[in-house]
């Protein structure tokens, strides 16, 4: 059985900018009783819903945070795309540090697919599966904040 796209973000922000982007889809936001994560929904049941759509176009419907890859086709996209795919992957998913940027998944094939994007874009980073990141340090956390850098700020 299909089940409603869901998304979870406790920045006031980023849910504000995607309730946005949704409306393309003609889907709108209806809060959880948890009050981080959101049904990203027509509305009304038994409409066909044309993200859930989208997302099984993509292969990547139904993905739980172990098994998330990112779909082939942003491989695909030119290098100034995949900045902004990973500036809001890292804006959601990242942690800044003193002297690092860390960005998270449970995924191994996500973070195989992030670091294969970093690289594409001239930031070197490691992975560390014991930790579910990739990496970023030095001049490199450098680079990402001055050339990708996230979509807007935390909030704690």
């Amino acid at each position: 059985m299909d089940r409603t796209p869901t998304f979870t973000n406790t920045n006031p922000v980023a849910v504000a900018e995607v309730g946005e982007y949704i409306t393309e889809f003609d889907c709108i936001m209806t809060p959880q009783s948890n009050g981080i994560s959101y049904y990203l929904s027509t509305g009304t049941k038994g409409n066909v819903n044309p993200l859930m759509e989208w997302l099984k176009e993509l292969d990547i419907y139904g993905l739980t945070s172990w098994n998330k890859i990112i779909p082939d086709e942003v491989f695909a996209l030119n290098n100034e795309l995949i900045r902004e795919f990973l500036q809001v992957y890292a804006t959601c998913d990242g942690t800044v540090g003193k002297e690092y940027i860390s960005i998270c998944s449970m995924s191994r094939a996500m973070l195989d697919g992030l670091q294969t994007l970093l690289l594409r874009v001239g930031i070197w980073s490691v992975k560390d599966y014991k930790s579910n990141e990739v990496r970023i340090t030095g001049n490199m956390a450098e680079k990402f904040v001055n050339e990708i850098g996230f979509a807007f700020p935390k909030t704690k």
